[in-house]
């Protein structure tokens, strides 16, 4: 697995993955025969963040295939993506760590994201990472509008070496 820039040719891939994930990860938030997947909405979305800051997200490849995408926004992390046939392999985690490195190369002394509440796969992925909830919540922006919560990760100098410790 590689790690580089994505481009505007990514779109289609992107959005793919982006679906496969969030039907079988989400299916329980967004039942699909009640709230269809917002194709249009998501593929927007990712156009504008590929248009406008396309070194802002960066993809993992294997095997020509694009498998993970992490979108970074200043001091936010703002998406993280795995094709769910690679659940558990450490991609997820790797995207995550090159994010936050790149957050703390801001200055930052915190970063943030926002995660579904009952997302708790991914919840525990930032967890073990040592991000924790701040307490603030908001509707997401998807019917039937469920919770996002936000988590926060305090930034060090010795970070890198505590997360290679850590292992991947």
């Amino acid at each position: 697995m590689w790690v580089r820039a994505a481009t505007v040719d990514d779109l289609d891939a992107l959005v793919q993955l982006q679906r496969e994930a969030s039907l079988l990860a989400f299916a329980h938030v967004f039942p699909p025969e009640r709230y269809p997947y917002p194709s249009d909405a998501i593929r927007g979305r990712w156009r504008g963040w590929l248009e406008s800051a396309p070194s802002d997200v960066l993809v993992a490849v294997e095997r020509s295939a694009i498998v993970g995408v992490v979108k970074v926004e200043g001091t936010t992390l703002r998406s993280l993506f795995v094709t769910p046939n690679l659940w558990g392999r450490g991609i997820g985690r790797r995207l995550h760590d090159l994010a936050v490195s790149r957050i703390e190369s801001t200055g930052s002394s915190t970063a943030t994201l926002q995660v579904l509440a009952e997302n708790d796969r991914a919840r525990r992925l930032y967890e073990r990472a040592g991000w924790y909830p701040t307490g603030r919540t908001e509707p997401s922006p998807f019917p039937p509008n469920p919770v996002l919560m936000e988590y926060q990760l305090a930034l060090e100098e010795d970070r890198g070496a505590r997360l290679s410790a850590s292992g991947p």
